[in-house]
């Protein structure tokens, strides 16, 4: 299976994983058997960046990251396109 994660707008500003926006993934296309372990390859893959300071998981979090599954279905789109640069 195919899978797209994606970082959520945190509704806690103060413990945002995401701010500040740079040196940070904000998304990755994954293929795993499950939601789970796409969500522990995007948390190893992003171990080192800034998005885990504070001890925070956010790539294991539901309220920080979402975890779809990508159907083989539907019209042609670009599925990922994530780029941050400072």
């Amino acid at each position: 299976m195919i899978w797209l994660l994606k970082a959520r707008d945190a509704l806690d500003k103060v413990n945002d994983p995401w701010e500040p926006w740079y040196d940070k993934y904000f998304g990755f296309v994954i293929r795993a058997d499950s939601s789970m372990e796409a969500r522990r390859i995007a948390h190893e893959y992003a171990k080192e960046s800034k998005e885990n300071r504070n001890k925070q998981n956010p790539w294991l979090e539901d309220k920080y990251s979402t975890c779809i599954e990508i159907l083989n279905s539907g019209e042609s789109e670009i599925i990922l396109k994530d780029f941050h640069a400072a």
